[in-house]
């Protein structure tokens, strides 16, 4: 019974405080990008670099978001999120060539390498 509680008041073991760090550091990257960045975000970009060329329309099924804050947070994620208000330039979106109204959503090269640096800090 005492070396129960023992292991409990220890916590974690090694591998999976290894990963909490790994974890943490994501969140780091991200924070550094926008001290606040919704965590909404954060998914949809990591979403976004996980199926490159992914619709807007499969992003809204995948995640379960409504159109109005996927489109939203794709335009934070783009270049420009309005006329005068820059965005952090890690996704570019393009109509699809098969169906005009579709919308298609890639990595700027900033993005990839964005993504290339959250991908060295998982393994």
């Amino acid at each position: 019974m005492m070396i129960e509680k023992q292991s409990k008041a220890q916590g974690l073991n090694l591998s999976n405080r290894v990963a909490m760090r790994r974890a943490l550091s994501v969140v780091q990257l991200f924070r550094e990008l926008q001290s606040d960045l919704p965590l909404q975000t954060a998914s949809l970009f990591v979403h976004i670099a996980a199926n490159p060329g992914i619709s807007i329309k499969q992003l809204i099924e995948e995640t379960g978001g409504r159109q109005a804050t996927i489109s939203r947070t794709i335009s934070v994620l783009s270049k420009w999120q309005e006329v005068d208000k820059p965005g952090f330039g890690l996704v570019w979106t393009k109509e699809d060539p098969h169906e005009r109204r579709r919308k298609l959503v890639f990595l700027t090269d900033k993005g990839e390498e964005f993504a290339a640096e959250l991908a060295d800090i998982i393994r």
